[in-house]
């Protein structure tokens, strides 16, 4: 999938049959080496019960325009995960 990023917090990606989609970022985790970068982004659908849809992908920097990968790996997961609930925690406290 290609990815064009606007200044703001939305992006477009272009599916494998050339379907344009809209996406809201809502954050970029970049690792301490910086070997890998992940997206957590929404398309802002609400289900049923109130929660909105959320997604993880990995940005691959080596491609132009970017491409988002999919996690398929527990140790990006783990990474992810406790990002998530690092920023649950801090919520909390405030």
């Amino acid at each position: 999938m290609d990815v064009t990023m606007n200044n703001d917090a939305n992006f477009q990606v272009k599916t494998f049959d050339g379907e344009e989609l809209t996406f809201k970022k809502i954050c970029q985790i970049d690792t301490t080496d910086e070997l890998k970068s992940y997206l957590i982004y929404t398309d802002e659908v609400v289900d049923e019960s109130g929660f909105t849809s959320a997604y993880a992908s990995i940005i691959d920097k080596t491609k132009e325009p970017l491409s988002l990968e999919p996690i398929t790996s527990d140790d990006d997961w783990n990474i992810i995960e406790k990002f998530l609930y690092e920023m649950e925690d801090k919520k909390e406290l405030e």
